[in-house]
């Protein structure tokens, strides 16, 4: 969390807030003006004490409010507890994780946020033992270390959903630099290799709980956080 939860009480407030607010924030975010909306809502967390990180996406003509646990178990029963408690906000759909996208939406947000178009990279995926995503960034990426983390926990719950991400214990590791070996995977075949290795997680019965909503096209605002 980003600091403090207020509790019960604080996100009674924000909804009656957000949803007084709803129409006006959906008729600045289609004009165009994502970024005041995406302030407007910031600013409605802070107010009522709310610490988590969100992101905002469009999927024809529906706002998505996703709020992110960001890995924290805690915090994603905070986050659960929260948006339970939202009421039907017409135009708006309330979501407890980040959702799985098509491969270039990941590709669109990740170069939003780090300027590296995962396209770029290449992978390897550990297996069932060890649950690791290997993704070799090219030099020219110029990443910190906790880029570099934050990247990779990005990409996997962009590309897999969140939810399903956290329950199946997916996780990456990220490097600077390409080594050349045969057996890296290009961005669309690690894609397609992680999405296989899940499909056999859940038909073991290892599904999320809180499971993402379908992935498909829209359109994103980075997250706060």
């Amino acid at each position: 969390m980003k600091g403090y939860y207020g509790g019960v009480m604080n996100d009674r407030h924000f909804w009656l807030e957000l949803t007084d607010e709803a129409q006006r924030l959906s008729g600045l975010y289609f004009s165009g003006r994502e970024r005041e909306v995406f302030d407007s809502i910031n600013e409605l967390m802070e107010k009522h004490r709310l610490p988590f990180c969100f992101d905002i996406w469009t999927e024809k003509d529906v706002i998505s409010l996703i709020f992110s646990p960001e890995g924290d178990l805690e915090t994603a029963s905070a986050i659960d507890t929260f948006t339970k408690a939202a009421p039907t906000v017409p135009g708006w759909s309330i979501q407890s994780r980040r959702s799985a996208k098509g491969p270039m939406d990941v590709r669109a947000i990740l170069r939003n946020l780090y300027f590296v178009d995962p396209a770029d990279s290449r992978f390897m995926f550990s297996g069932e033992e060890k649950r690791v995503l290997k993704i070799f960034l090219p030099e020219r990426s110029n990443l910190t270390r906790e880029e570099c983390v934050a990247f990779g926990d990005f990409l996997l719950w962009h590309a897999f959903g969140e939810g399903l991400v956290m329950t199946v214990g997916l996780s990456s590791e990220v490097h600077l630099g390409i080594p050349e070996v045969q057996e890296l995977l290009t961005f669309e075949a690690a894609i397609d290799e992680v999405r296989a290795f899940l499909n056999q997680a859940q038909s073991r019965g290892e599904e999320s709980d809180n499971p993402a909503s379908s992935s498909g096209s829209g359109h994103g605002v980075p997250v706060a956080s």
